[in-house]
């Protein structure tokens, strides 16, 4: 049963790709002003460089092993199929852009640095996905994480296309 957010019939992937994880890593080093993270309080999704919509937050501070999305963009939201916001990382729809970009955030906590993710997959609705995206920590801390951001982009590929990637 097709709901608001449903991307039947619609080719809802950019045809090209904005350089979402570079922008999002120079906001990131902008926020730091000499600490080890920005603190979720600077963040402003108005000032972000890349649209809100292609943006999640990951609440570690909440649980740490199976973070719950605080925040899943509108973009994300459509290509889920559903609004995932609320849900821990585990319950996140699988083969989704979310998904392939949230699942690794154990990595980003142990690096406690910016972790970049990158690859193709073919989504639920049986398109080929090229993606990148990155997670970025947020703490009031001064070596706590509290948050995760996450921006993605992608584009769709053609089946010849994803042979080669």
């Amino acid at each position: 049963m097709p709901s608001e957010l449903s991307v039947e019939n619609e080719n809802i992937y950019p045809a090209s790709e904005d350089r979402v994880v570079r922008r999002l890593s120079y906001f990131w080093k902008s926020m730091l002003r000499g600490r080890a993270f920005p603190p979720m309080s600077s963040l402003d999704p108005r000032r972000l460089p890349i649209g809100w919509d292609h943006c999640f937050l990951l609440a570690i501070i909440e649980n740490a092993d199976d973070p719950p999305l605080d925040y899943v963009g509108e973009y994300l939201r459509r290509e889920c199929g559903r609004d995932p916001t609320n849900l821990p990382v585990s319950k996140v729809p699988v083969d989704t852009l979310l998904e392939k970009s949230a699942q690794p955030f154990k990595m980003a906590l142990q690096k406690q640095a910016p972790y970049i993710v990158e690859g193709n997959f073919r989504h639920a609705r049986g398109v080929n996905i090229l993606y990148r995206s990155i997670l970025l920590p947020l703490g009031d801390g001064p070596d706590i994480i509290d948050y995760l951001l996450g921006g993605v982009s992608c584009c769709e590929l053609q089946d010849n296309e994803r042979k080669a990637a």
